[in-house]
This record gives structure tokens, sequence and C-alpha cells, in this order.
């Protein structure tokens, strides 16, 4: 009996820091919670489409089977959410091995940013900006965030 590989096709249309389902499912969050950012945990599995195939709720459904489904609508401050995306970074590409947990880097909706993987630690999130506006996203203001 032979045995073929499996390949992992589903990487093909993602990497670990965005994907075209994230980006989907993040402007669905931005528009129904009404929010200016939106988070997601970033997904990996499910299947892919074909170019011009409409979307099913079945394959919306393969793409958010996940054990954490409660979506939110939260608020927070610019400086937490910098320091959120630096605390995933920094999870995801320390120079020391027994510091990476791995996983792939949140996915975003509504914001635009730097990402500087070889930078040290608390320094790899740069020119942090909401997208519809350009404005660099502010310290000590409060941002509507969804997830």
């Amino acid at each position: 009996m032979r045995f073929l590989p499996v390949l992992p096709v589903h990487r093909a249309r993602r990497g670990n820091t965005a994907g075209t389902w994230d980006d989907v499912i993040c402007d669905a969050l931005l528009e129904e919670r009404d929010a200016e950012i939106a988070l997601s945990p970033g997904f990996c599995w499910g299947t892919s489409l074909l170019p011009d195939t409409d979307i099913t709720a079945e394959d919306v459904w393969a793409q958010t089977a996940i054990t954490y489904p409660a979506a939110y609508r939260s608020v927070m401050k610019g400086a937490a959410i910098k320091a959120l995306l630096e605390d995933i970074a920094d999870n995801l590409f320390h120079p020391d091995p027994f510091y990476q947990q791995g996983g792939d880097m949140v996915r975003s909706g509504g914001i635009s940013f730097t990402l500087d993987v070889a930078a040290a630690s608390g320094q790899r999130i740069s020119n942090l900006r909401l997208k519809r506006s350009g404005q660099a996203i502010e310290a000590s203001r409060d941002y509507v965030v969804a997830g």
C-alpha cells in the first residue's frame, strides 16, 4: 500500500500575519459591531474557494469552527492595542525559541501597522494607524474594538 503525503493546501491561501478569510471576518466584525478596529485570532483551516464562487453560510462555518466563538465589542486605549500587538509579535518572533509560543499574528481590520520581526521586544510594531482616516493611533485615546 502506498500513502501519498498530505499537503497543507489551506496554507496556500494565508500567511502567519494575514489571510483573505481573515479580511472577510474582520470586515464583518467592523460592520456588525460598529467598531473602528477588529481583531481576530486568524484561521488556518477550512476549505479554499475558487475565484468567482459565492460564499455560503457553510463556508463561513467551516472557517470559524472554533472553541471561542463569542464576538465582542469593547473599548480599548491606543496604548493597550499597541501593547497587545507587541505581546503577540513577541510570542512569535522572540529570538530565544524558549520564549516563542507559536501561532499567528492577530488578524486586524480598520488599522494598519508595520511589523519588524527583527526588532527588539516592544519595538516591533510601528506606524500604527486607523485605515479610515490615516491618523496615528493615540496612546491615551479610546477606540471601539470588535473581536
